[in-house]
């Protein structure tokens, strides 16, 4: 059907360049995108200030750059110390150890990282949807929905790897979309780019099968098959590399040590929480989906429904947490926007068209209140933790000036007096379970009372803990600390009840145990 004639004087021009709107709207949107950029802003500050972790797995991160940095070591053995797994691929790593080399501390240097691959992440959507909308109001709304979706600002201000590898994939898609409906010969770029997406996360495998399936459908599989065959040896080059440099301890600690065990309490947790902060984002892009896949914008559904499946498929790890809904959550901001387009959203809002279509503004209104009132709680939060992580790494400093290896459970504080990290005991434990790490050579330090100092979460005078995402240790290494270390400090804290200092039995003879308040009792 053709578009109507829209008069000029009835619009006025839009923000950022926009289109011809009528200025209830242009005032509205404008809201809606302040209320978005404020929350990026916000986020970002709070990175910038805080000089402690947002979340533990932050430090275990920043502790291995760190590692990097002074010692130039990346990948363990794990048959002797350090007992930690660098779980994921070198480019973060090494793009953090670059920064504190010169002078930035670990968390702000992964931090100021995420930052700059989140903006890179809303640049690469903007003209990802502008190629397949020509409207600058898509791209706008595209930007708008990212930095509205609680879980991308959230995770682009730590310093983890997850935005940085949503940065490469998002570019990559960037790359084939210019490919596909541009015509421009960058196909080779989306190799690199895909490459260097899973060189810094390698689960990043929604991008490479998405591609494989587009050009399939679209130029046949012997097409298809030459990116594919090109692409995978690229990439077993760059892995043979590593593995020359690493040894077996590259896929070790990439690879078998992150077969963690599946939990559907874990599923069901993150499916809860993508109902609620992506459920109405999901409504809108089925509501349209349909229209712009039958056109020629099917290339984000493909990798939405390939991205959603892998998420399906990983999120009951134990150990998971919401990073592993950054990638569903960014293209579904974008395929919200094509599906829009594909039915005319804007044009009918601006001309008051009698439709249902303008009343999809109400789930997106909805979307954005959510995450609103699940943001406010988290800063609210995060500030008062920012002062209690800055009280307790007071307190503990003092127990962890010694030059030996020290088990310690609180990461943060590790960072902020050592800079390095003996023991990882989540992961650790898994290990031992798994049957992947010997217990023996540390139960027996433990027993010769080699360690200057044991740090805990909980009371060891208790049963041992089952939950299987707790930082514990196995019960034999637990019973030999209930033989030879004596409890010295409990230090408030905002996780698990605090830490449990402990030292051995011929430091602290003198030393009576004074059991915490029961106020202060560790817990999830």
């Amino acid at each position: 059907m053709p578009m109507p004639e829209v008069s000029p004087a009835t619009f006025v021009s839009g923000p950022f360049g926009l289109e011809p709107a009528p200025s209830w709207f242009r005032k509205g949107f404008a809201v809606f995108c302040t209320v978005s950029v404020l929350a990026v802003l916000l986020h970002m500050a709070l990175g910038v200030w805080a000089r402690n972790e947002i979340a533990p797995q932050e430090s275990i991160v920043a502790l291995h750059a760190t590692m990097l940095a002074n010692d130039g070591t990346l990948y363990y053995n794990n048959d002797a110390y350090p007992y930690t797994i660098t779980p994921y691929m070198p480019i973060f790593y090494t793009a953090s150890a670059v920064l504190i080399k010169i002078g930035i501390p670990g968390l702000l240097a992964g931090r100021l990282i995420s930052f700059a691959a989140m903006i890179g992440v809303f640049i690469f959507s903007w003209k990802f949807v502008l190629l397949y909308t020509r409207s600058r109001w898509y791209g706008w709304l595209t930007v708008a929905l990212c930095a509205s979706c609680t879980v991308i600002p959230g995770w682009g201000v730590m310093g983890r790897v997850d935005m940085l590898a949503i940065f490469f994939g998002v570019a990559a898609f960037h790359q084939y979309a210019r490919y596909a409906v541009a015509g421009h010969r960058s196909l080779h770029w989306v190799g690199v780019l895909l490459i260097a997406a899973m060189l810094t996360k390698q689960t990043m495998v929604a991008g490479p099968i998405a591609i494989f399936a587009l050009l399939w459908m679209e130029e046949g599989f012997k097409r298809a098959l030459r990116f594919g065959a090109a692409t995978l040896a690229g990439g077993l080059l760059v892995f043979a590399l590593l593995y020359g440099m690493f040894g077996s301890r590259f896929l070790f600690n990439t690879i078998f040590a992150n077969v963690n065990p599946f939990a559907f309490s874990k599923l069901s947790q993150h499916f809860d929480f993508y109902l609620i902060s992506l459920g109405q984002l999901v409504l809108v892009a089925v509501l349209g989906g349909w229209r712009a896949i039958r056109s020629s914008a099917r290339a984000p559904f493909v990798y939405l429904i390939v991205a959603t499946l892998v998420l399906a498929a990983t999120a009951g790890k134990i150990g998971s947490d919401t990073n592993y809904h950054l990638e569903s959550a960014v293209l579904l901001a974008i395929c919200v926007s094509v599906s829009l387009h594909s039915l005319d959203f804007f044009t009918s809002m601006f001309l008051s068209r009698k439709t249902w279509v303008t009343l999809l503004q109400v789930p997106l209104l909805i979307h954005t209140v959510n995450n609103v009132r699940i943001m406010i709680p988290f800063f609210q939060s995060r500030f008062v933790q920012e002062y209690e992580m800055e009280a307790l790494s007071r307190n503990l400093g003092k127990h962890l000036q010694d030059k030996q290896p020290i088990l310690a459970m609180d990461f943060n504080s590790l960072l902020r007096t050592r800079g390095r990290l003996d023991i990882e005991p989540v992961i650790y434990n898994i290990l031992v379970q798994a049957g992947r790490i010997d217990p023996e050579p540390l139960r027996r330090d433990i027993e010769a009372e080699r360690l200057p100092v044991i740090m805990l979460h909980q009371d060891i005078d208790k049963p041992d803990i089952t939950d299987p995402e707790f930082p514990t240790l196995p019960s034999s290494q637990l019973a030999e600390i209930r033989k030879h270390y004596r409890f010295v400090e409990h230090v408030d804290g905002p996780y698990m009840g605090g830490v449990f200092v402990y030292k051995p039995l011929r430091l602290t003879s003198a030393v009576t145990r004074v059991p915490p308040s029961n106020t202060l009792q560790p817990g999830r």
